[in-house]
């Protein structure tokens, strides 16, 4: 099942990432309603999510999910992301503000572990979970 690989692949995210994935996950596909989100909650709704037992919701899942990723990691692993990273530097330099603090000085790892993310399910896509993968699962259901 394709969705079973969209699971392990979020399963085997970096910590730094993972829970930042499985909430967007949730909340993008508009069942942000159906799983509580709070912070010690959302992997586990997200697994739920992820882990339909019906075929239709498969292959929802593997639609929907197949959308947010492409787009949320390629955004996370772009030079765009850090766009603002010197402001919020300078805004916690100035204020001294405990959590861009936390944010600024856990910036360059975070954008790796997405960087690396994003080059494992671009990898995905173009073999596991390719349009003709997909396809050819939704043909067999």
């Amino acid at each position: 099942m394709l969705n079973q690989i969209i699971l392990s692949f979020v399963k085997s995210l970096p910590d730094t990432i993972r829970k930042d994935i499985c909430a967007i996950l949730i909340a993008y596909s508009g069942h942000v309603d159906d799983y509580p989100m709070l912070p010690d909650q959302v992997e586990n709704s997200a697994w739920e999510f992820l882990s339909p037992d019906k075929s239709a919701d498969q292959i929802s899942v593997i639609y929907v999910c197949a959308a947010i990723l492409d787009r949320m990691l390629e955004h996370f692993a772009s030079p765009a992301s850090s766009a603002n990273i010197e402001e919020l530097k300078m805004f916690a330099d100035k204020t001294g503000n405990a959590m861009a603090m936390k944010v600024v000085a856990g910036h360059a790892l975070r954008k790796k572990h997405f960087q690396q993310a994003y080059d494992t399910w671009v990898s995905l896509r173009a073999d596991a979970l390719s349009a003709e993968a997909i396809f050819s699962f939704v043909e067999e259901i």
